[in-house]
């Protein structure tokens, strides 16, 4: 490194500066070239907008958990449209309200609301029913909108993000009276919480320069887009932030290297979970507000999935009467733990024997004496039952006794968006029957079998 000496040219060259005031004094700095530290001949370019022109090794939002660059269309997982009403999510969701907590869909703002009055205890929780598997070497992305009715309370506790009805598992942003945080919660004991004013990243304060790169500061009565994406793996890394101005900022990241002798979450089957709760007795009535939320992965398209065969079932049919032949659920539990994977019906296969039939497709219709006796893997199913009501009918097929037998559903079962799976309380689940009758009123024999797939 050798010393700054004067040009050759003499002591009449100028050196360029920018004048500044800090601390009530003008100092003078001088305009740097930034270049590599082996060839200073190559140099960065700065825009006239005074933008960096430069690209980045990994971590910045452009890229996913992995440091890919995100140029491939992303698959979508699921989108709660909460502003489109009760018809955008009915069925999705489970609400949980105590007290004098309420859940409702407000069309003044076209957002679902929860509020919770002034005694200690009112809770409003929505938590979806699907759970939403992480696939190893790929990124899961998690994108909401949200507001506050105030910037923070005594004796009020809001969270949104990724979790599970129990609240033992997650990534959540979280505020506490007027602290602000962000969470991984594990049921494993390596939970973390960081306030904002630690964040490493863009803390949203307004304050500006290295954790204000944005210069943006948070406001939580108006509308923000937070996201959340992670490595799982185990001990990979845990990234939340929000938009400002459209382009993406970094809050705070877990790194989570070398620090862990155990996963930092037990479980990746999360679902979205938004939560607001009286700790203690509040000085006037609060809302929380969710506009939107989404659920995407990044990376490799494929599924891990594992085929499972229903084997053929008879049925006699005598006359005209719609009959139930076998209705599909997941089972609670698979070998001691909670079962939180989707189940897609690929194909059926059908033959009648003397006269036409519909084959009717029933999602969570009432069944008269089922037993549930029958399973395979994870998915249990029921040939008992001698009757339904109610349910949707989402689907009808047409088979006579030279019709093709098998019938592709992937129409009907999109690997990414649709299946069945349990409720966000265990206890409740989808159900999905097949019914048939025969359309002459005739006598006929049915033999039917389908293909399930176990999606992880």
């Amino acid at each position: 490194m050798s010393n700054i000496q004067l040009p050759q040219n003499g002591a009449g060259a100028i050196v360029l500066t920018e004048e500044h005031t800090v601390d009530a004094e003008q100092k003078h700095v001088q305009v740097m070239h930034i270049g590599d530290r082996t060839d200073p001949t190559r140099q960065v370019t700065v825009s006239s907008a005074g933008a960096l022109f430069t690209t980045f090794d990994s971590g910045d939002p452009t890229f996913d958990a992995f440091g890919r660059l995100v140029t491939a269309t992303d698959n979508l997982l699921a989108a709660y449209k909460f502003y489109d009403g009760p018809k955008s999510i009915s069925g999705r969701v489970q609400e949980d309200v105590s007290g004098g907590a309420s859940i409702a869909y407000n069309a003044g703002i076209r957002g679902q609301t929860l509020q919770c009055g002034t005694a200690d205890g009112d809770s409003a929780k929505l938590v979806t029913h699907r759970h939403f598997s992480y696939k190893p070497g790929s990124t899961l992305v998690a994108m909401f909108v949200v507001n506050a009715s105030d910037a923070g309370k005594a004796n009020v506790a809001r969270h949104f993000g990724l979790g599970n009805h129990a609240d033992t598992d997650g990534i959540q942003v979280a505020m506490d009276g007027t602290d602000m945080f962000v969470k991984v919660i594990s049921s494993l004991g390596n939970g973390q919480s960081v306030n904002r004013t630690a964040w490493n990243g863009d803390r949203l304060d307004g304050t500006g320069g290295d954790h204000n790169r944005s210069g943006a500061t948070l406001n939580q009565l108006a509308l923000n887009i937070f996201w959340m994406t992670y490595q799982y793996l185990s001990a990979g890394a845990v990234t939340v932030g929000t938009y400002v101005g459209g382009e993406p900022v970094v809050c705070h990241t877990f790194y989570n290297y070398g620090t862990l002798f155990s996963p930092y979450m037990g479980t990746t089957d999360l679902a979205i979970v938004c939560h607001q709760e009286n700790v203690g007795v509040v000085a006037s009535t609060s809302e929380m507000n969710i506009f939107c939320a989404a659920v995407v992965s990044r990376g490799y398209p494929e599924l891990i999935k594992t085929a499972i065969s229903i084997p053929a079932i008879a049925v006699p049919l005598t006359d005209g009467t719609l009959t139930p032949i076998v209705s599909l659920r997941p089972t609670e539990t698979y070998a001691g733990e909670d079962n939180r994977w989707r189940y897609i019906i690929e194909n059926l296969s059908t033959i009648t024997s003397a006269e036409p039939v519909e084959l009717s497709l029933w999602l969570n219709a009432d069944l008269t004496a089922p037993t549930w006796t029958e399973s395979g893997l994870s998915l249990e199913w029921d040939t008992g039952a001698s009757a339904v009501a109610n349910g949707h009918n989402f689907g009808s097929l047409l088979f006579t006794p030279s019709a093709n037998p098998s019938q592709d559903l992937n129409a009907l079962f999109n690997d990414f968006t649709d299946g069945l799976y349990r409720n966000a309380d265990i206890t409740g689940t989808d159900v999905w029957t097949v019914c048939v009758k025969s359309l002459s009123g005739n006598a006929t024999t049915v033999y039917f079998s389908a293909i399930a797939s176990e999606v992880q």
